[in-house]
């Protein structure tokens, strides 16, 4: 087995956080994906807290480029 295969076994979280902008109301957070892969059952604490992280990350990049869009 290569180690990439080995790799693919292991639990894995991965996080997708998406914005959307518009004239009107500039940056948001548009949607937080959080996905387990590997063998095993989920581990749902380490979801719902990759998922809040994810959410609170997606908000903070949002104000932060609204900020920095004001200031040009």
């Amino acid at each position: 087995m290569s180690g990439h295969e080995a790799s693919r076994e292991e639990p894995e979280i991965r996080v997708r956080i998406s914005h959307a902008h518009t004239l009107k109301d500039g940056w948001r957070c548009d949607s937080t994906t959080v996905e387990w892969t590997g063998r095993g059952n989920p581990d749902w604490e380490a979801i719902d807290s990759a998922l809040s992280a994810a959410h609170g990350a997606g908000r903070d990049e949002a104000v932060a480029r609204n900020e920095q869009d004001a200031t040009r």
